[in-house]
């Protein structure tokens, strides 16, 4: 993966999707269709669209036209995925920021769903997720951030 770590996990990820849960790549692409997504991940920025038979990641500033922003590190996300901490902790500790209409947020949330769904059943999706881990952290100082919202014993938080 490029130094670009984010971006690149998220793209052949995607790649991955389409080729081997094409019926989930599909779900993905409808139900991000009409929006742009702004995604900030530490200090890596990028959009992400869908448009009904393909996706676009590219590195951006910030689209003009997104629907919604979502601001968060590589530590929430990996904690995350290890289920130490739940999205609504994560959201409710600042872990991750959301911006957008109520609508244009659900419709992110059930497009996020849908990728890790996805993702779960490709079997190529464990070796990019190692890939993404052995990348080293751009800020050593959002672990510690994260780890004090997930708590000091590193244990799920529960709302």
């Amino acid at each position: 993966m490029s130094e670009r770590a984010f971006a690149s996990f998220l793209g052949e990820s995607l790649d991955v999707m389409r080729r081997e849960t094409p019926r989930a790549y599909a779900a993905l692409c409808e139900r991000l269709a009409p929006h742009v997504v702004h995604l900030v991940v530490g200090d890596e920025a990028l959009g992400v669209c869908g448009n009904g038979d393909g996706y676009a990641v590219s590195v951006v500033a910030a689209p003009a036209d997104a629907s919604v922003d979502v601001r968060t590190t590589r530590a929430t996300i990996l904690a995350l995925i290890d289920a130490r901490l739940s999205l609504i902790d994560a959201i409710l500790t600042d872990g991750i920021e959301l911006r957008g209409c109520p609508d244009d947020v659900v419709a992110f949330h059930d497009a996020l769903l849908t990728y890790v769904h996805g993702a779960v059943r490709s079997p190529s999706f464990p070796r990019l997720l190692r890939a993404y881990r052995a990348q080293p952290d751009p800020d050593p100082t959002a672990r510690e951030v994260d780890a004090r919202a997930a708590g000091t014993d590193g244990s799920p938080v529960h709302g």
